[in-house]
């Protein structure tokens, strides 16, 4: 005996029900899971008694909850639907296996979570696929569906090579934890400079923008996905560091030298210098 969950109203129902096995969903619906779905390796998972001890964990009702109502009248939807049910609803029936990989509580904080985005939005549940971890498309197809503007700035003069498949999105990204840090960025403190390690240091004259204080680090003055500008910069020229040095807009003598501050042959270092705190080569 267990609990069905009607949907309507806005809100769930519960009426008793009891498990009456997989044979009989299979009955009506074999075609919508594929006539060979229990040979595919998550679902032989759900199926197997000795990995599930609970009979009301396995098989079609250990994610849709028991069918004895749904089967007497079909048409009432006495059953759970992980994809048409609320986001919250639909993910903890994920995470009732997966929680040892995705903590819940780490999971419902992300902006996905929170923006209705569901475990089966990215992942099929029935179904073999040809990509790792049962997503039913590329990875990167998967979150530019969705991010479109990230998918323009890839396209940009300067840009990463997501595209190419040198990166992912997970490369910088963990869709499924926020860590603290906007964005659900990886590791924010050595995330850039895990592939620049040049740019790590530790230097003797450290540039406070690389190094974070009071400002976004690489982000201030880097776009991270793409960019008009050369080396991924936010602005060209010397329209970048005029951002923060403001008191040299008004310095004749540094406006009327040619080039940029960097190309100019002056401050070459400005991740950080073992030399001078003006950041000269």
């Amino acid at each position: 005996m267990g609990l069905a969950l009607v949907w309507g109203q806005g809100r769930a129902q519960e009426e008793k029900a009891e498990y009456v096995g997989d044979e009989f969903c299979m009955g009506c619906h074999r075609d919508a899971v594929q006539p060979d779905w229990s040979k595919k390796r998550h679902n032989q998972y759900l199926l197997s008694p000795r990995l599930l001890s609970r009979a009301e964990e396995r098989g079609c009702e250990g994610c849709h909850g028991p069918g004895s109502l749904h089967m007497a009248d079909p048409q009432r939807k006495h059953i759970l639907n992980p994809r048409t049910a609320p986001a919250k609803v639909g993910s903890e029936v994920c995470l009732r296996c997966h929680k040892s990989q995705i903590l819940p509580a780490r999971w419902l904080a992300t902006d996905h979570a929170k923006g209705g985005v569901l475990c089966g939005s990215c992942h099929e549940a029935h179904a073999a696929t040809k990509e790792a971890k049962l997503l039913r498309k590329k990875e990167v197809e998967l979150c530019l569906d969705c991010h479109k503007e990230q998918a323009a700035e890839f396209r940009m003069n300067a840009h990463h090579p997501v595209l190419e498949g040198r990166l992912t999105c997970a490369s910088c990204h963990d869709v499924h934890e926020q860590r603290g840090e906007g964005k659900a960025l990886r590791d924010f403190e050595d995330l850039c400079v895990t592939c620049h390690a040049e740019k790590r240091g530790p230097f003797v004259f450290e540039h406070e923008v690389a190094t974070g204080g009071r400002t976004e680090k690489c982000f201030q003055c880097h776009r991270p996905h793409g960019s008009p500008n050369l080396k991924l910069l936010q602005f060209s020229g010397r329209g970048l560091c005029l951002q923060c040095h403001t008191d040299i807009a008004n310095d004749p003598d540094h406006l009327a030298r040619p080039g940029n501050c960097w190309q100019a042959g002056c401050h070459v270092r400005l991740h950080g210098s073992n030399n001078t705190r003006l950041f000269f080569n």
